[in-house]
């Protein structure tokens, strides 16, 4: 009975919330249609800086990167190098093309947002408009510039809809206007000694486009407001790279810093009232809005009000740490992709709460004098004072914290998870979804193609009429060493970390990190702080292994299916590394040439996302450099659901599993998922891997064999098993890309 009376309280929980959301939207609806949008009563008092000067001179950002963003050239999400101005020629995505752009007749005065921009935000946006320079052409920030389907900049933001329309992508726009390129600029800028014209370019393009931004995307209206995640990311690029110019020389106007910094704000409130929080089903976007928050409250002058967003982000951090990682360190969304996402932001947010000045924490330490108006069901505030901790430091005396030691042992834990998975080019391989996220990308690494070399290695680009003989950089969106320089900025005596090297590349993570944090370095807390992991219990072992494998023919009545991979170089197997991951399901193999991930979760955490792909018992193979066997990658979510189910489903990977799940995907919401089958590892070793699992009442079974001279794959299963190079599917590096090649290997 009581189970019952639990049901109901629930029930009438949750009924109760959505009444409350449902209310409150049609008041703040109702007032953003009465009275303007931005924050007219905002009083700038200047914002805190962090980077020091010249900190950063001499990284290297491609000339042809900077000299298309300033064009207003952009490559998003697999759109090819592409300009992005209103009225700005579409190609098209997969058959569906809408025409929904207009170049505008623009004029300095802004009278050609009249009729955009909602009635009672439309004279502070003309406003705003007035400080741009008058040569300045605007940036489409609502349009997908794949399909070409626009969303209104005069829709509030809890209005808008998508996912609705055959062949259109949200995250266009949305990763757009993430601001990743502003950074990068304000880096280029500070490589100049002197102001010269082209420095001066820089200056005034980053002053233009926050501007345009600003003006044309008043604070709750238009579809780059709908995600507080995407807030959270702008906010955050926009601050570092103004904080870069600022150090480097930039003198920026006293309009220009008033209108900055009250976005700053708007920003911030934005993200407090929208918090992506529920009890159950929060994840990565719940952290990016804190990580953001935790951005905006360090660079915002301090008041009542920055203090309280601030000590909220300290307490969900580590709450969102503890709840978000498993013991193993990896994140509890299944993606290797997002588990870089929101180690990188966990960083970073990290970083610049240790850089928050030391009388301000004592401060808070003391009382807490304001609550931050979350909302209703919202996390709130849980105590009136801030914990803080003391960190013994042999050299530079004691650090004052608000985190635990705990906490800083858990981020050591998501790195160690990066180092262990990551692929001998130091590449992420591809276990579940990946949208290409990142939080900052001051140090991308781009690869050199031509555009004919571009048009016939994807099958999707679209480089419009770019000449052939012009270099296409194409960003390497499967790089982590950036993460690891993050992380080598935090920490000091974490062997790993220690004896990573580093190059001129990705050094500006490190700097960045050591800046932010104002050289607070943690000495490591691997050990007693360590949360326990799993201990890997196997059922078969070495010796049974080795005869299980010597007579596979005689030990199975079933298929089989026997691939055979030799080895030019040979191997010591008693020298291999092994790393095993029994909380997110990845099982490591690795030496100098050779390198084998396997997919076996065992189900045992009891949160599956929809992050998640059928994967089980596939492999990735490395051998002598060159990627064997990779899983296909994830290509797109809901432009196009069936291309979506197809990436996620057991035929795109390379395992025993055959049975077509595309049905029941395509039954499914593009981000629902249902629960993996759970998979056992009877044996994990020196030798080699062999699990099994049951799929629809059959037992499917992977026995990977590793000797000297060769890995032997074997796919056993109770039906007849297909020549796995029959299934037709397109690899795909990043979100929005697909190479023109087959993925699988011949059997």
């Amino acid at each position: 009975m009581s189970g019952n009376n639990n049901d109901l309280w629930r029930f009438f929980v949750r009924v109760v919330l959505f009444l409350h959301r449902k209310i409150q939207q049609y008041l703040r609806k109702a007032k953003d249609s009465y009275f303007t949008s931005y924050c007219m009563d905002y009083k700038s008092k200047g914002l805190n800086n962090f980077v020091l000067l010249n900190s950063l001179k001499g990284i290297s950002i491609p000339d042809g990167v900077i000299k298309s963003y300033l064009e207003h050239s952009f490559d998003i999400l697999g759109s090819g190098w592409k300009c992005m101005d209103h009225g700005a020629e579409i190609s098209g995505f997969h058959g569906y093309k809408y025409q929904m752009s207009i170049a505008p007749d623009v004029d300095y005065l802004g009278v050609w947002l009249e009729g955009r921009i909602n009635e009672k935000n439309v004279a502070e946006s003309k406003n705003i408009w007035k400080n741009i320079t008058h040569d300045y052409f605007p940036i489409d920030w609502h349009i997908d510039y794949k399909s070409g389907y626009r969303w209104q900049e005069k829709e509030w933001y809890k209005s808008i809809v998508f996912g609705n329309v055959p062949g259109v992508d949200v995250k266009m726009p949305w990763e757009l206007s993430r601001m990743h390129h502003l950074p990068q600029i304000a880096l280029f800028f500070s490589n100049f000694e002197e102001l010269s014209q082209e420095k001066k370019r820089l200056k005034v393009e980053f002053e233009n486009q926050v501007l345009d931004f600003i003006s044309t995307n008043p604070p709750r209206f238009g579809v780059n407001w709908f995600c507080a995640m995407d807030v959270a990311i702008r906010a955050s690029n926009w601050l570092l790279a103004y904080d870069i110019f600022c150090s480097a020389g930039a003198d920026f106007s006293t309009d220009f810093k008033r209108i900055f910094e009250r976005s700053i704000y708007e920003h911030g409130n934005h993200i407090i009232k929208n918090l992506e929080w529920n009890n159950k089903g929060r994840g990565n976007h719940y952290l990016t809005d804190i990580c953001g928050l935790a951005f905006i409250v360090g660079y915002l002058p301090q008041t009542d009000e920055t203090d309280a967003w601030l000590v909220l982000v300290i307490q969900e951090l580590v709450s969102e740490v503890q709840f978000q990682f498993n013991s193993d360190g990896s994140n509890f969304e299944g993606s290797i992709a997002y588990h870089r996402l929101v180690t990188e932001m966990v960083i970073y947010a990290t970083a610049i709460i240790l850089g928050v000045l030391d009388k301000r924490l004592e401060q808070l330490s003391r009382e807490v004098k304001k609550v931050p108006k979350t909302g209703f069901g919202k996390p709130k505030v849980t105590a009136n004072r801030l914990a803080l901790y003391t960190i013994d430091e042999a050299e530079e005396g004691k650090i004052i914290t608000p985190f635990p030691k705990s906490y800083f042992a858990s981020i050591e834990l998501m790195i160690e998870f990066v180092l262990g998975v990551m692929k001998p080019d130091q590449r992420l391989p591809q276990i579940g979804d990946n949208d290409s996220g990142r939080f900052f990308k001051l140090s991308s690494r781009y690869l050199k193609y031509s555009n004919l070399e571009m048009q016939s290695k994807f099958e999707n680009i679209m480089t419009g009429s770019s000449p052939s003989e012009e270099t296409y950089y194409l960003e390497d969106g499967l790089e982590c060493t950036h993460l690891i320089a993050a992380a080598k900025g935090l920490f000091k005596g974490n062997a790993n970390l220690d004896n990573y090297e580093l190059d001129s590349i990705n050094c500006v993570d490190r700097v960045c990190i050591q800046q932010l944090a104002r050289y607070k370095k943690i000495p490591s807390q691997l050990g007693p702080y360590v949360r326990a992991g799993n201990k890997l219990e196997v059922s078969c072992s070495e010796k049974e292994f080795m005869a299980l494998t010597a007579n596979l023919d005689s030990n199975y009545s079933g298929h089989k299916r026997t691939s055979v991979f030799d080895f030019t170089k040979s191997i010591n197997v008693d020298q291999l590394n092994l790393a095993s991951y029994q909380d997110f399901g990845v099982y490591v193999f690795r030496s100098d040439d050779f390198y084998l991930l396997v997919r076996c979760w065992e189900g045992d955490h009891p949160l599956v996302t929809g992050h998640m792909h059928n994967d089980q018992l596939s492999v990735e193979l490395v051998i002598e450099g060159s990627n064997v066997i990779s899983d296909p990658g994830t290509y797109i979510y809901s432009s196009l659901p069936g291309e979506r189910n197809k990436y996620r489903s057991c035929l795109a990977h390379y395992s025993p599993i055959e049975y077509d799940d595309l049905a029941s995907l395509n039954e499914l919401d593009v981000f629902t998922f249902s629960e993996l089958h759970s998979a056992k590892v009877n044996y994990f070793g020196k030798r080699g891997f062999w699990g099994e699992l049951e799929v629809n009442g059959r037992k499917v079974e992977l026995v990977c064999s590793i000797t000297c001279d060769k890995l032997v794959i074997n796919h056993i299963a109770e039906e007849p098993l297909s020549s796995i190079s029959s299934q037709d599917i397109r690899y795909s590096f990043g979100y929005g890309w697909k190479e023109s090649g087959i993925n699988k290997t011949e059997m």
